[in-house]
């Protein structure tokens, strides 16, 4: 019972992030932005030095 509660809990919580994804609200503060300032929020950490630091070099995208 407590895996099942537990796994309730953990999917409560992707719900919750892709609702605020969908309504624009994902973004640091959680202010309502437009798809483009969303588009342009999500192209900046993608590019961000600090962001790629952090990526597995086994990655191979080029793949």
């Amino acid at each position: 019972m407590q895996c099942l509660k537990q796994r309730n809990s953990v999917g409560a919580g992707v719900w919750r992030r892709v609702r605020l994804k969908l309504e624009g609200r994902e973004l640091p503060a959680n202010m309502r932005a437009s798809p483009h300032e969303q588009v342009e929020y999500i192209i900046s950490e993608a590019c961000s030095i600090d962001n790629l630091c952090l990526m597995y070099e086994g990655w191979m995208a080029w793949v």
